[in-house]
């Protein structure tokens, strides 16, 4: 099964089908799908074909897709919190 293949079944979308306006979510949500998945391998090298794409670009894209449905994949791309464990002089004791 293709990657675009596995996009569409996964959110239930026909490839072949035409939508209207009641379907754009879906089909946006196909689009988020594969903008994230073009961010992880951002290079592509086939025979005499070249693509390259910005992947921060990518994942933005793909993000800002994913909050406007409140999307759980969101949760993906969004920055994570770093605790390093510094803590202030009042914890010493």
């Amino acid at each position: 099964m293709s990657t675009i293949q596995y996009a569409l079944d996964s959110r239930s979308v026909d490839g072949a089908a035409t939508y209207d306006s009641s379907s754009l979510k879906n089909v946006e949500l196909v689009s988020a799908d594969m903008y994230s998945d073009m961010a992880l391998l951002p290079e592509f090298k086939e025979g005499q074909l070249s693509m390259k794409y910005d992947s921060e670009a990518l994942k933005k894209r793909a993000l800002s897709i994913y909050l406007k449905y409140d999307d759980p994949k969101a949760e993906e791309l969004q920055p994570k919190p770093i605790n390093v464990g510094v803590t202030d002089a009042s914890d010493v004791a």
